[in-house]
């Protein structure tokens, strides 16, 4: 396996399970170097500073598996509550779910950098896309991307199962897709957006190369 380094996972998604009650999050990887570890996240759930989690990143080339601690909480709207029972015997901070947060984690251990099980998918910088359905052209942007399908945030709700045509102006090139609406729905941050997933339908050769190359120059 090629050599990996912590950098080339910064942009990409993250499944992390914590250990105390097996709840799931996921994520996107902002900063990951030495034992430090920023990742953005849904999290639906209460966390607590100190709780523990196993990590996995599904980077371009391999996945990082490894465990890490949450040591910080950058919350955008949310209510620090000092407890005693959020872990018997624990006076740590419990911290309500919110809609979006970024955990700051020290990783734990070693990083064990295995073979990719599932199709790498990498979060954009805003790309404006344009999608076509039913003959009418939605302006929205790209916000993540795999040689399987796109996510995309609309000004207007997009049916789902509906059949449509990407155009993505990225600075790589114009790519241009068909695909199926997998889903849409309000977005809980942007008031009056949708978020949408769109999975690609059969991609020519010379269309993923361009999204391989797409993914392989994104991140941040």
């Amino acid at each position: 396996m090629a050599l990996t380094s912590q950098e080339s996972f910064v942009g990409t998604r993250a499944r992390f399970q914590r250990f105390r009650d097996g709840k799931f999050f996921y994520g996107w990887v902002e900063q990951f170097s030495g034992n430090y570890l920023r990742v953005t996240t849904q999290n639906h759930y209460p966390v607590v500073v100190n709780d523990e989690f196993r990590f996995e990143c599904c980077g371009r080339d391999s996945s990082a598996v490894f465990k890490a601690a949450l040591s910080d909480v950058w919350l955008p709207t949310a209510n620090l509550v000092e407890t005693k029972d959020a872990i018997q015997g624990s006076t740590a901070l419990k911290i309500s779910a919110v809609n979006r947060s970024t955990f700051e984690l020290k990783v734990d251990g070693l990083i064990e950098y295995v073979a990719n099980s599932e199709v790498v998918r990498m979060k954009l910088p805003e790309i404006p896309t344009t999608v076509t359905v039913r003959g009418q052209q939605v302006e929205g942007y790209a916000i993540d991307i795999s040689t399987g399908g796109i996510g995309v945030i609309s000004p207007m709700p997009i049916p789902t199962s509906s059949e449509v045509h990407v155009v993505i102006d990225s600075k790589v090139s114009e790519i241009l897709v068909s695909g199926d609406v997998v889903y849409c729905r309000p977005d809980q941050l942007l008031n009056g957006m949708h978020r949408c997933g769109i999975k690609f339908s059969d991609l020519s050769r010379s269309t993923l190369a361009q999204i391989n190359r797409l993914i392989q120059v994104s991140g941040f």
